[in-house]
């Protein structure tokens, strides 16, 4: 490669200061659960018309979290249980309807799941059930055939849960530890198979959406909005059983690592509609790795920022159409 090239992008690198990845629109908050009697209270219950469905997320679960740690749970009794939860080295997906009903998928919770950011996605799709991460089919499962029958007084929360919703009470199970950036639980299967994971700005609440939180509000909001269809209140800090104490996990922590959409165009990789100086520093800057800073640095997805990005970004250049 030209080496004055590379002097030239390196400079307008340092120049632009982009190492913050604080600029306007580029990037995302999420909501922090540091303690085990965080909670969330969720005031309605998903509803599924088949057997499909897709829970997924975007979520940093950290190393110390505590054994049958909840992440989200919808619960009544053995009539239903919709719960993802981390327990014992595994991340398992938990769901039983109609007591003799249901599925159980585990995979270990190991260096590919605990301590940074993933997009975790569990997919329901007639028989099967498929475990990914960051888009990558990580397990599958074949399922037996579940009822439908969804029970419209479960209680429902993420974090901190109380199993029984109040008819066989049991003790509380702590939330997990780490960070959510958003959640969605969908009527249906969305993927078939590997898939980029999409950006905070594409996971929308369409008619099929049944939950979708962003936690992007202030530090100190009690209620939250949920963005589906459905728009139940969720209630921070606030426990589905009665008496039972609880915190609010935090709001309003910035994500400087990842962008809350992708480029408005191919080579536009920070986001202000013009490919310049500043994309080819960062193609440059992070030349022959997968990229974590600004994974979408690697527009061919081929898991490298290389020569094709580069092309891209020259073949790019100027304003955004």
């Amino acid at each position: 490669m030209n080496m004055k090239l590379m002097a030239s992008a390196s400079a307008v690198w340092l120049a632009t200061g982009i190492a913050s990845g604080d600029t306007a629109g580029t990037v995302t908050r999420y909501a922090r659960f540091s303690a085990p009697s965080d909670t969330i209270r969720i005031l309605g219950n998903t509803s599924f018309t088949g057997t499909d469905w897709t829970y997924e997320m975007r979520i940093r679960v950290h190393v110390d979290t505590p054994a049958r740690s909840q992440i989200i749970s919808e619960q009544r009794d053995a009539l239903e249980s919709k719960e993802v939860l981390v327990d014992e080295g595994f991340i398992r997906k938990v769901t039983v309807r109609g007591y003799a009903c249901g599925d159980t998928a585990s995979h270990p919770a190991d260096d590919s799941i605990l301590g940074s950011w993933k997009h975790l996605a569990w997919v329901r799709s007639g028989s099967q059930l498929t475990f990914y991460i960051d888009g990558q089919a990580a397990s599958t499962w074949s399922s037996a055939p579940e009822c439908t029958v969804d029970s419209p007084d479960s209680w429902m929360s993420i974090g901190m849960f109380r199993y029984g919703a109040g008819y066989i009470p049991t003790g509380t199970f702590p939330s997990f530890l780490g960070d959510l950036d958003w959640i969605r639980i969908s009527d249906g299967a969305r993927y078939s198979r590997s898939f980029e994971p999409p950006f905070e700005c594409e996971v929308q609440p369409d008619a099929n959406c049944e939950l979708l939180l962003k936690f992007n509000e202030a530090p100190g909001t009690a209620v939250l909005i949920d963005e589906s269809p459905n728009a139940f209140i969720c209630e921070l800090g606030v426990p589905v059983s009665p008496g039972v104490a609880a915190t609010s996990p935090t709001l309003g922590n910035l994500d400087e690592s990842w962008p809350t959409c992708g480029p408005p165009c191919d080579g536009d990789l920070d986001n202000s509609e013009t490919v310049n100086g500043v994309d080819l520093a960062i193609i440059l800057q992070n030349w022959g790795s997968p990229s974590p800073k600004y994974p979408q640095a690697d527009i061919t997805g081929d898991g490298v920022v290389n020569g094709a990005d580069l092309a891209i970004v020259l073949s790019s250049w100027g304003n955004c159409p």
